[in-house]
């Protein structure tokens, strides 16, 4: 038997949307401000092990790697419905991690003709092969050119929290990497939210 949460748990609505689910995912994980291995401890590992791993020193020793990017992704994908994933395997690679995807993938939109909506997750790096790369939610453009985000890593090295990027060309303001495009979020592989009738015959 996995390590169950008892710190965070999440259930799927009636009706919603995929991209409603992941920004109500965001904001429950983070409504209390941000978390961490150092910061809101608890709820951090609770969060980031995702119902995963199989013991509570499994997942404590998975809420102290230093890079989480792409882990804050994962966690929001497999409280959102995604096939389980299994327990964290260290290195793995962060398109793996996000739900095995690639600049092949359907879901993927290049930043040079495509907007992003509500749930889809970016992707900057110095180059489309380095191995400097960061991902985060997008949740909002809240003025001109300018993106409230969901991001883990930062901080402690396992820092999660909601921010404000703004775009300057290709790039963000306050990071000189490039802003190659980004994952739709409906076309990752999260299943459609269950209809009221079903959730009645739960």
């Amino acid at each position: 038997m996995p390590y169950i949460a008892s710190q965070f748990s999440f259930d799927l609505v009636a009706n919603e949307s995929i991209r409603e689910r992941i920004l109500r995912c965001c904001e429950q994980a983070l409504a209390s401000g941000p978390i961490g291995h150092q910061q809101q401890s608890e709820l951090y590992r609770n969060f980031i092990a995702c119902n995963q791993e199989q013991s509570v020193e499994k997942a404590n020793a998975l809420a102290t790697v230093r890079t989480s990017c792409a882990l804050f992704v994962r966690a929001i994908r497999q409280w959102c419905g995604a096939s389980p994933a299994g327990p964290y395997v260290v290195s793995t690679a962060m398109f793996g991690s996000m739900g095995n995807v690639s600049f092949k993938h359907p879901a993927w939109l290049d930043a040079t003709t495509e907007a992003p909506r509500p749930g889809d997750y970016f992707y900057i790096a110095s180059s489309q092969t380095s191995v400097d790369g960061h991902t985060g939610i997008f949740i909002a453009e809240v003025s001109a050119g300018v993106w409230k985000t969901a991001e883990g890593g930062g901080g402690d090295g396992t820092q999660c929290r909601f921010g404000q990027r703004q775009i300057v060309g290709s790039k963000f303001a306050n990071d000189p990497r490039t802003l190659w495009g980004w994952f739709d979020c409906e076309q990752v592989g999260l299943p459609l939210s269950p209809s009221v009738n079903a959730l009645r015959q739960v």
